[in-house]
Order: C-alpha cells, then sequence, then structure tokens
C-alpha cells in the first residue's frame, strides 16, 4: 500500500467518526491548524511535508522546542 493509499485510508475512517460525531469539532480544528503550521514550516525550508521524512519531523519538533 503506497503512502497516498494509507493516508486515504486513515481519511476515511476519520471522515465516518466525524459524521458519528465520536471526533470533536475542536480536534479538528486543532488538527487542521497544526499541519498548516507544519506544512508552512516545511514550505519555508524546501522539505517535503508528505509523506514527511522522519528526520523532517524531528526538525520539526525541535524548532518547536526552541520557540518555546
Amino acid at each position: 500500500m503506497t503512502p497516498q493509499e494509507t493516508y486515504l485510508r486513515t481519511l476515511t475512517e476519520e471522515s465516518k467518526r466525524l459524521i458519528q460525531g465520536t471526533i470533536a469539532r475542536n480536534t479538528v480544528v486543532g488538527y487542521r491548524y497544526d499541519w498548516t503550521m507544519f506544512e508552512a514550516w516545511c514550505n519555508r525550508y524546501a522539505l517535503v511535508p508528505f509523506p514527511a521524512d522522519p528526520e523532517t519531523v524531528l526538525l520539526y519538533l525541535t524548532d518547536l522546542i526552541h520557540q518555546g
């Protein structure tokens, strides 16, 4: 299974839970915000956000720690 297929499967499962009301709206808003921030950070440093290399995620988290 490709990363894209895995991601789509995850989205499908989460969308079903959203429809059922098992994921809070604020959680979805938080996910969207977090993804937007990660994607912007990757773009700033010319890194690929998806599928993200583990080193990219580590660098992003390290940057967040440095920001406080």
